[in-house]
């Protein structure tokens, strides 16, 4: 197990739950057990330290602390905003400790895609389909998980494929997207380095233009 000491300013709960992943578990200890890129972590939140456990050890602590954001200056956002609008001061102090989530850029694209006029439980549903269907399966304390699959792994995929995934009207747009990335005519990385403005564009033109 690896444990994590003086972590800062964390609701694990919140940041974990709150809509910006689907595919993790609340344990009866009240740990999360939740699926990233490349491995299955349990994370546990006792004060200020966590408790984590994983299939894969390797630069765990690093992973984790990217994962829940843990380097960001929070409380210089927080300050930011309230200086600048006084009207979000209770929503900010109220939302202390709920950290972005670093999820993989390629499986947040397409539970967006997803969460179009939907229901969190089918999100997940859909998102765990997709992973069931065509990941990598990893046994981590007696239970089969399956990771999220690349885009190059689902690029052969047929839109009906995606509709058997349960996603609806969405299927093509789960196509596209995926056919976009593996022609490169779309890279995920590059989308953190534009302006929000123009990262905006970037989605909306690929869409309009495949829909």
């Amino acid at each position: 197990m690896l444990i994590m000491e003086k972590i800062e300013d964390l609701n694990l709960h919140d940041s974990i739950t709150c809509g910006q992943i689907f595919r993790f578990k609340v344990e009866e200890d009240n740990s999360y057990t939740v699926i990233l890129k490349d491995r299955v972590v349990n994370i546990k939140q006792e004060q200020d330290k966590l408790m984590v456990k994983s299939n894969n050890y390797d630069n765990l602590e690093k992973v984790i602390t990217k994962y829940l954001d843990l380097e960001t200056d929070y409380d210089s956002i927080n300050k930011i905003l309230i200086n600048q609008d006084k009207s979000i001061e209770d929503a900010v102090i109220n939302s202390r400790g709920l950290k972005m989530i670093r999820q993989d850029p390629f499986e947040t694209v397409m539970e967006y895609i997803i969460s179009a006029n939907n229901r969190v439980p089918s999100i997940a549903n859909s998102m765990n389909l997709i992973a069931n269907r065509h990941g990598e399966k990893i046994e981590f304390e007696g239970k089969e998980y399956y990771l999220f699959p690349s885009c190059e792994t689902l690029k052969d995929l047929s839109v009906e494929d995606f509709r058997n995934a349960k996603v609806g009207f969405r299927d093509k747009y789960l196509f596209n997207i995926v056919q976009e990335i593996n022609n490169k005519n779309l890279i995920l990385e590059d989308v953190d380095n534009l302006e929000t403005r123009r990262s905006t564009k970037t989605f909306n033109k690929l869409f309009r233009n495949r829909a």
